[in-house]
């Protein structure tokens, strides 16, 4: 039976030192190999033969070593079983073999990190796609500790035989990685506790991996993607909940004169609400960004794929908002917004304290059912463009003329996320038929 063992030798603690390793075959076959895979050896586990899983390292760091073992020991066992009858292995012998591997081809050296950075660059997406995709990254790395955990042997995540069955394996393992971390909490020392995710944020996780294969694909790096054989639900979303133009001059006029903070997180969200920016845009204006009595920008999310200035007049409440808190400095943020999740937390309060706080119906995103909650409580930054775009579209009824003013594609299919065809349109629109 062979064997291909990892191990470390050095009576030194705060150097760092080569991985070695030893192929046994049966009785009196055995060479070894000291490879360029270097470690400390306080971070070694020589039990698993890998980084051990509760050191502080980083995530990319003890994927490139252990995944780099692992490929060694595949590559010895190769090496093995390329030799003729009767033909001895030696360590020159493996030397070479890994040589002339290399010569043939340069790019299938490549690890998962350097191709996922090949495929973020030559995609060219803008710095809040890029930190979105790269979460995929980080799972399929999580998806790897797990598999090893579970298998009791290494695993390393690999493009070319990842299967159908594997794309299954992996949706489990993301659907169920909140009650995995409960059961192995080892795997998660140092990290942020997974939360459980609803099904749309899993499709969209399988949506990113479908579009990295599809690229490798694409450049030749895998004959074909296992996608080709795995079929994926769509997204399923629920009617859009934002409020009445009424009810946002409610909010505005609210007194919150006891809260000065939360008064500005209010002023702000409603700001917000008046020119139907994305929270990503807002928080990244200046007196620049004012031109005309009007709001110019290219939205962060779009401007590497579809660059196109949005531009939107100032109405007389916004106009408000921004006299409130103006000031000389042309390059001082446009208002004094806080985090992105602070800010958040700050509309619910606002809505709360302002009364906003009726029933609405809300697909629950882990099981997709309906479910009753207070108006207050799913509020948030989204929902401000939400009531951009509901509460112009429910006038123009004209999606085109919408999206000059949001930034979307005019016959994008994102766009009904963020209207409502409500009795009053339907009813506006037969009445045509009178005429």
């Amino acid at each position: 039976m062979a064997i291909v063992k990892a191990f470390i030798r050095t009576s030194q603690t705060s150097k760092a030192v080569a991985v070695r390793f030893r192929f046994t075959a049966g009785r009196g076959v055995q060479f070894y190999y000291s490879s360029d895979v270097m470690v400390m050896p306080s971070q070694w586990d020589e039990k698993k033969e890998q980084i051990k899983s509760k050191i502080a390292i980083s995530e990319t760091e003890r994927f490139e070593i252990n995944n780099a073992i692992s490929e060694i020991k595949s590559q010895m066992m190769a090496y093995y079983l390329s030799l003729t009858p009767g033909q001895v292995p030696t360590s020159e012998g493996f030397t070479l073999y890994i040589q002339s591997e290399e010569s043939v081809d340069v790019e299938d050296s490549r690890t998962l990190g350097e191709l996922f950075d090949a495929f973020l660059d030559d995609k060219r997406y803008s710095y809040q796609r890029r930190r979105n995709m790269r979460v995929l990254l980080c799972d399929i790395m999580r998806y790897e500790r797990y598999i090893s955990t579970i298998s009791g042997k290494p695993y390393s995540f690999n493009e070319k035989t990842f299967s159908a069955n594997d794309l299954r394996s992996f949706e489990r393992f993301i659907e169920d990685e909140w009650k995995i971390a409960t059961i192995y909490p080892e795997l998660y020392v140092g990290e942020k506790e997974p939360q459980q995710r609803g099904r749309n944020t899993i499709i969209t996780i399988m949506t990113h991996l479908r579009t990295f294969f599809n690229w490798m694909k694409k450049q030749e790096i895998i004959p074909s993607s296992p996608f080709e054989r795995y079929s994926l639900d769509d997204c399923v979303y629920g009617t859009p909940i934002y409020i009445s133009i009424e009810e946002l001059h409610h909010l505005k006029n609210a007194d919150l004169s006891k809260y000065p903070k939360l008064e500005a997180q209010r002023d702000i969200f409603v700001f917000q609400a008046c020119i139907g920016c994305r929270v990503s845009d807002l928080l990244n204006f200046t007196r620049r960004n004012i031109a005309n009595n009007a709001i110019e920008y290219i939205a962060r999310k779009t401007k590497e794929e579809r660059p196109v200035t949005v531009r939107v007049p100032l109405n007389s409440v916004a106009r408000e908002i921004l006299d409130r808190y103006v000031t000389d400095d042309l390059d001082a943020p446009l208002l004094p917004f806080i985090s992105a999740q602070k800010y958040n937390d700050a509309i619910k309060r606002a809505f709360k304290k302002a009364g906003l706080t009726r029933n609405v119906t809300q697909l629950n995103p882990q099981t997709r059912e309906p479910e009753q909650r207070p108006l207050c409580e799913v509020a948030s930054s989204h929902m401000a463009r939400k009531i951009f775009i509901g509460n112009i579209f429910k006038k123009v009824k004209d999606q085109s003329l919408v999206s000059e003013l949001t930034g979307h594609a005019p016959n994008s299919k994102a766009f009904s996320r963020y209207r409502n065809i409500d009795d009053d349109m339907k009813r506006d629109m037969v009445a045509l038929l009178e005429e």
